[in-house]
C-alpha cells in the first residue's frame, strides 16, 4: 500500500511513468530488507508490495477497447500497459542494484 500512495503522491508532480519507477524502486529495496529480516525469499515481499502498481484498470479498458471496435484507444493503452510493464520491471532490478550498491559502498567505506 505504500508504494501506491508513494506513486499516488509523486504523480501529479511528474507523471505516471516517473512515478511507477520511483515507486517501483522503493518497493524492491523495501522488500529485500524485509526478505533479509524475515529469512523469507524476496519474491513474497515483491508480490505484495508491487501489486499495487500494476495498471489493472488501463488492461480492463484496453481490452474492452479491443472487443468494442476501438482500436486507435486500444493501441495507445495497450502501448502504455506495456510501458509501464517495462518500468515496474526496471524499477525492481534497479531496486536490487541501489541496495548492492549501498551495502558494497558501506563495505568499503568503514575499511
Amino acid at each position: 500500500m505504500f508504494t501506491w500512495l508513494l506513486y499516488y503522491m509523486l504523480k501529479e508532480p511528474t507523471n505516471v511513468i516517473i512515478a511507477t519507477f520511483i515507486a517501483a524502486i522503493i518497493g524492491s529495496c523495501i522488500s529485500q530488507i524485509l526478505s533479509i529480516l524475515y529469512k523469507t525469499p524476496a519474491v513474497v515481499f515483491i508480490l505484495a508490495i508491487l501489486a499495487p502498481l500494476v495498471p489493472g484498470y488501463l488492461s480492463y479498458r484496453t481490452t474492452a477497447f479491443f472487443v468494442t471496435g476501438n482500436y486507435s484507444h486500444a493501441m495507445v493503452n495497450t502501448t502504455l500497459v506495456v510501458i509501464l510493464a517495462l518500468v515496474i520491471s526496471i524499477g525492481m532490478a534497479s531496486g536490487t542494484v541501489v541496495l548492492k550498491l549501498y551495502h558494497y559502498l558501506q563495505q568499503h567505506h568503514s575499511s
